[in-house]
């Protein structure tokens, strides 16, 4: 009599309880942003529909919120449970190929106990879909190995995989590779080769639905690397493109062999080493990580062709499983390459244990390991291997506990002390609420916010009405006009372990004494004795008058004449755009189409198209007809650089000629010249950016440019910066009015000061944005010092009454 195999009870059990404590954290019901925010399962459940569901999470939520509905733990027990449920899967394919329990027991563990997976299992509550499409694979070639069910059992397989992501395409092609690969002979391969009808005829009809009828997908709009696929398929720029996919997979096979912290460790390792030897280019070799990938490839490669070529003392029985295993991981490395071209930035990115882009290893590693698993099975019994196997599987069964408590003490904890704070401190909140907190450089509370005004305020505070604000300019500007009441003003904080800090009492202190301040009659003020926060909205008022030309005055007669041009457009010009989200925005103020022509070329005085279908072009109208033979603007230089793009002109706004054309733009600066044309209006239409993002330009312009600035000149950023340095232009002069914080950040605005010799009454409205201050200051960062210059030191003015006015 045959004894039963337990060893896939006791797979299950052991890799359920590895992963066991991310359900236990979950008990206090706290943090529920992931399940109501980023799944958005009451939208689901109101608005049910195929294009609602397929986004990877939301049909396995969508029964699982029938069952636990809201309570967290409920979502990671489904998690871990599927992740078990693939782990017997995996154990029992491995047993087909190896025959031997113990063994395929080991390798079972070693893919499914597995730190690395961090990321998936973590956050369990929105990852479900990757351990449900490794199901599907897994599966489908057990279903090949018993050669049961394959004819429909492949296709439904495949049909389940494409409700919750595209990653499904890689079935087929392993289910190929499964029959090209042991199929005894030709004829038996001809046979086989009949099971892919089905699946070609599945993957025919998803393809055509997925690009005619399911069109955008939530995710698709705000992923960096799907964004940057779109991109680089429209402009034709398939060189980058191969390119970028080629160091990602290179970068992924060098993570899923020596895993991230040791892959991370020797890069920092050779880092160090190289600034002692004052080797600079190698400190900063941006390419380390995909070279180790690229190098433990043709290590892979030259262990398969000796294979093939039988220097390697491998079974033929075997060989076909080190084939088929080295195809497996190459397949879907490859695959997620091609999708996810993540930009340089993630190649040498630091990878920590909560937010890791090591999900996107989870498929991989089991052909890893069953290629590994292949090569050794020969020395299976010998104790020396074993005890290697078992250590491994211990090392990441205590790194998995380790990450756990980690993300409870970074996480969870955190969460539960803010929520009982709230709670204790405020058991009431009035009808109209307002919480103003860090958007921008405190992830946690962002989630933790929106909990509270969404979830929570149905249980506890269901007559309050709650707003956010991000900048405290704003709140202060909404204060000030009386729209919002002081006693429902809240600020909120995290300090510097992410615990809850509440700064409400300071908010509203800094409110209540606002007051004009003057500063005197000198252009350089210390504002030290004055309580003013750096990320407030203050207007500075003041008066100049021109004296006289010094000396030593220096004249660029070329850029004095732009000087005024320059001045000209600004006075004129005004802008509309095609996109909604840098139209007029309140929910980022320094984003706006208004701040193109401010003459004010910083990343927090910029415009940025909305995320979609929506038209990524701005129409600039001079305000006059006139000739222009150039077309200038500053960009992010990032993954919103404007990389594919036309410059149209018209005079009647209607009727656009196309007068400059880019196939591949990289810098982020550009002056873009063309021939004279008479034109009012100009329109900058945008096709796809460096990586795929709603472009962002900082500002623009468009002039008649001297051939003296057409030779010299073609980043716009350098002729403004030389134009306020080395111009003086006719009735005025450029100046800047400089701010230092107690932080130590240093921002400065232009500013032009009339040659009037008569004293003239200037305001300018000073703002600093959170999302550009460093990290950890909000309400602690102050405004120190206060200068007015003039950038050409050559003319002399004179100054009075200076005020700051909030």
């Amino acid at each position: 009599m045959i004894k039963p195999d337990r060893f896939p009870i006791f797979v299950f059990l052991f890799v359920l309880a590895s992963w066991s404590l991310t359900v236990f954290f979950w008990f206090n019901n706290f943090d529920l942003a992931y399940i109501h925010g980023y799944i958005g399962i009451e939208n689901t459940l109101h608005n049910v529909n195929l294009k609602n569901l397929i986004r990877g999470h939301q049909i396995i939520n969508f029964f699982v919120y029938l069952i636990f509905g809201l309570r967290p733990w409920g979502y990671y027990l489904v998690a871990n449970i599927l992740h078990a449920l693939v782990a017997v899967f995996g154990y029992l394919v491995f047993k087909n190929f190896f025959k031997d329990r113990f063994y395929s027991l080991l390798l079972a563990l070693l893919v499914f106990v597995n730190f690395t997976y961090s990321n998936v299992l973590f956050e369990g509550t929105f990852n479900q879909y990757y351990s449900f499409i490794l199901l599907t694979f897994l599966i489908s070639v057990y279903l090949l190995q018993k050669r049961i069910c394959r004819f429909f059992g492949l296709p439904i397989l495949m049909i389940l995989g494409f409700l919750f992501r595209e990653t499904s395409y890689v079935l087929f092609g392993l289910v190929f590779f499964y029959v090209a690969i042991f199929s005894k002979d030709k004829d038996s391969f001809l046979k086989d080769i009949r099971y892919l009808a089905p699946l070609f005829v599945v993957l025919s009809i998803y393809t055509y639905f997925r690009i005619f009828h399911l069109g955008d997908l939530f995710s698709d709009l705000t992923d960096d690397a799907v964004q940057a696929r779109i991109s680089f398929i429209q402009s034709g720029n398939y060189k980058d493109y191969f390119v970028t996919s080629l160091n990602n997979f290179s970068r992924m096979v060098g993570e899923q062999t020596l895993s991230y912290p040791v892959l991370y460790k020797m890069r920092d390792f050779l880092v160090l080493f190289a600034l002692k030897a004052k080797i600079y280019q190698l400190a900063s070799f941006k390419y380390f990580i995909p070279l180790i990938g690229f190098l433990i490839f043709l290590i892979f490669f030259v262990i398969v062709v000796l294979v093939f070529i039988e220097r390697l003392k491998i079974k033929k029985d075997k060989r076909r499983i080190v084939y088929f295993g080295i195809l497996w991981f190459i397949l879907l490395n490859f695959f997620m390459s091609l999708v996810l071209p993540f930009p340089e930035y993630v190649w040498n990115r630091n990878l920590d244990f909560i937010r890791v882009l090591a999900r996107y290893n989870y498929y991989q590693i089991f052909g890893l390991v069953l290629f590994v698993g292949a090569l050794f099975y020969e020395w299976r019994n010998k104790k020396f291997l074993r005890i290697t196997l078992l250590f491994l599987i211990a090392v990441n069964f205590l790194a998995i506990q380790y990450n756990a408590y980690k993300i409870y003490l970074i996480k969870h904890r955190p969460a539960r002390y803010f929520f009982t704070q709230v709670f204790e401190k405020y058991p009431d909140f009035p009808r109209k609420t307002v919480i103003y907190y860090n958007f921008f450089q405190v992830n946690n509370l962002r989630d933790w916010i929106y909990d509270l005004s969404y979830i929570f305020r149905k249980i506890r505070y269901p007559n309050s009405e709650f707003l956010f604000e991000s900048s405290l300019a704003e709140v202060q500007k909404k204060y000030l006009s009386s729209e919002y009441e002081l006693s429902g003003i809240y600020a909120f904080d995290l300090d510097e372990k992410g615990y809850f800090v509440d700064k409400t009492d300071m908010v509203r202190k800094y409110f209540v004494d606002l007051k004009e301040v003057d500063l005197g009659d000198q252009p350089e003020i210390s504002l030290s004795s004055h309580n003013l926060f750096s990320n407030g909205r203050y207007m500075l008022s003041f008066e100049a008058r021109f004296l006289k030309k010094k000396s030593n005055l220096v004249c660029n007669e070329t850029l004095s004449r732009y000087s005024n041009q320059r001045r000209r457009f600004l006075e004129k010009a005004s802008l509309e755009v095609g996109s909604k989200y840098g139209g007029n925005t309140n929910i980022f103020p320094y984003v706006g189409k208004s701040k193109l022509i401010d003459n004010g070329y910083y990343k927090d005085s910029m415009w940025q198209a909305e995320p979609g279908n929506n038209p990524d072009e701005l129409v600039l109208d001079l305000g006059e007809e006139r000739v222009i033979n150039g077309f200038s603007w500053i960009s992010n230089g990032l993954n919103a650089n404007p990389n594919v793009y036309e410059i149209k002109v018209s005079i009647d706004g209607s009727k656009y000629k196309t007068v400059f054309e880019s196939y591949e733009t990289k810098e982020d600066s550009r002056i873009d010249y063309f021939e004279p044309i008479y034109a009012r209006y100009i329109m900058m239409d945008t096709k796809s950016t460096l990586l795929g993002q709603p472009v962002i330009f900082y500002e623009i312009e468009a002039n008649q440019y001297s051939e003296a600035i057409r030779d010299r000149y073609q980043r716009f950023d350098k002729l403004l910066e030389d134009a306020f340095l080395k111009s003086c232009p006719l009735d005025f002069n450029w100046g800047k009015i400089r701010i230092t914080t107690s932080s130590g950040t240093t921002k400065e605005f232009p500013i032009m000061f009339d040659k009037d010799r008569v004293w003239k009454k200037y305001s300018f409205e000073i703002v600093n944005y959170e999302p550009f201050m460093a990290t950890r200051t909000l309400l602690e960062d102050k405004l120190r010092t206060l200068s007015v210059f003039l950038v050409n030191d050559g003319m002399d003015y004179e100054f009075r009454n200076f005020k700051l006015v909030p």
